[in-house]
């Protein structure tokens, strides 16, 4: 069998019930030289689960499913991924969003049109009858732009000369951050075209007890890459991005309302009021208990 032009790929852990629309949307893709390596992050006993999920398309040969041992995470789910993905680009899907029918072919198109290695995409956030778009520029890999704002995978598509980098397997959180910034460490990113357009609909698992989970893996990964990669910004981006963990902190904190208030007075003074807004609304909404808590 001849190698795709696409291998795209997809880690799933405890989403049974959403990983059919994510997989559904792989297949209901215009372009179709693609492969799709699902990667099961689950127990053992959780993948009959998997299993079921993937059953309709359990015939199509340009589905494999790789099961882990046992669970790890979600940076080194996608490392076992792209360690069998045999396409000449590679992209990255969550198990709780969808691609839209034009993602891969809409990319792979700009991607081979301009030599670029790596070529980003739209993307629409859907948290409940909120829906908010999203469009990304190639300025978000100079300066501090990356530092500050959150990039997922699966807005992007990579050639395979990039895949020296892999995912940090130490981090819980943000390793798509660290992923990134480990390319712009690399001198791999340089214009990064886009395609201007949200191909990716992306929905926030908001509540419960993983989601609060999350946040706390969240903020200690954001100190382990602010960490390693702090010292090739300026002084005020390091202050923002320092002001902005210990914004997230607080919010997982016990006792969150004295931290939160004075973290958010830090972030202020850093960063402005528009930069606290923007943290407040796409983190703090997300944690149990605060969902609907928009600040205007």
């Amino acid at each position: 069998m001849s190698a795709p032009a696409i291998s795209v790929i997809l880690p799933t852990r405890g989403r049974p019930a959403l990983l059919p629309r994510a997989v559904a949307s792989v297949f209901a893709q215009t372009e179709t030289d693609f492969e799709l390596i699902v990667v099961d992050d689950n127990l053992p006993q959780d993948r009959p689960l998997t299993r079921a999920a993937l059953a309709p398309w359990g015939t199509d040969p340009r589905m494999r499913v790789i099961e882990h041992d046992r669970p790890r995470n979600a940076a080194a789910a996608r490392n076992v991924g792209l360690a069998v993905a045999r396409g000449r680009w590679v992209t990255y899907l969550d198990d709780d969003d969808k691609y839209r029918p034009a993602k891969l072919a809409a990319q792979r198109a700009l991607a081979e049109s301009s030599g670029s290695p790596v070529v980003l995409c739209g993307l629409c956030y859907r948290l409940g009858p909120r829906v908010r778009i999203r469009q990304t520029d190639a300025q978000v890999f100079s300066g501090a732009a990356l530092v500050l704002c959150a990039l997922p995978t699966t807005q992007v598509i990579f050639h395979r000369r990039t895949d020296a980098v892999r995912f940090d397997e130490t981090l819980d959180a943000v390793e798509d951050q660290d992923f990134f910034l480990a390319l712009v460490a690399n001198g791999e990113l340089t214009a990064v075209p886009n395609v201007a357009a949200p191909l990716v609909d992306v929905y926030p698992q908001p509540t419960g007890p993983r989601a609060n989970a999350v946040s706390r893996q969240r903020w200690r990964s954001q100190r382990c890459v602010c960490l390693r990669y702090g010292r090739r910004y300026d002084r005020q981006t390091r202050r923002r991005w320092v002001a902005r963990i210990a914004l997230l902190r607080a919010a997982v904190d016990p006792g969150w309302p004295v931290g939160l208030a004075r973290a958010s007075r830090r972030l202020l003074a850093v960063g402005g009021r528009e930069e606290l807004r923007l943290v407040l609304n796409t983190w703090i909404q997300r944690l149990p208990g605060v969902r609907r808590l928009v600040v205007n």
